[in-house]
């Protein structure tokens, strides 16, 4: 899968020197190499906090390494469930991703959605969630709750919910 993918990037390039180890090198990179992926300060705690209220679940645009990168970081048993778009055919944008999420999600008064890409963030309004937006440099306009790192959250959380 992650072959022809990078295949049609190199394609797309223009790159003259496509070969099978070129291709296998940057798929193994992109699955294996954990040194591409650094969280924010906040991150691994806030979830951890917010995992002891509420349940937690992904849905991103990503790769299935993501599992394995989660799992590592101790923070996989953190999620009732992860949704990666490269597993299920869909991207967050294309709709279907929140679609099949609902299916064990069940949506109710408290269902937040946090990203920090507003056209991700207006998508999940339309399928009932209550959208918030990380915005770390604070420079999105939005009508959307905005906080700037996850230390926002809990406060905004405890606001809403009053």
């Amino acid at each position: 899968m992650f072959c022809k993918f990078y295949l049609n990037v190199l394609k797309c390039m223009n790159y003259k020197n496509i070969s099978s180890e070129i291709i296998q090198a940057l798929a193994y990179d992109n699955v294996y190499n954990n040194d591409k992926i650094i969280f924010y300060p906040e991150v691994k705690k806030k979830l951890r906090d917010l995992s002891l209220k509420y349940n937690l679940y992904i849905i991103s645009d990503a790769w299935p390494s993501t599992y394995r990168i989660l799992k590592e970081n101790d923070l996989l048993q953190l999620f009732k469930k992860v949704y990666i778009s490269s597993e299920l055919g869909f991207k967050k944008s294309d709709k279907v991703l929140f679609e099949i999420a609902l299916e064990d999600i069940s949506i109710n008064d408290e269902n937040y959605f946090i990203d920090d890409r507003l056209d991700l963030v207006d998508i999940s309004k339309e399928f009932g969630f209550i959208p918030i937006l990380i915005d770390r440099e604070l420079n999105q306009k939005t009508s959307h709750i905005k906080i700037k790192d996850l230390n926002g959250l809990e406060n905004i959380l405890n606001i809403i919910q009053k």
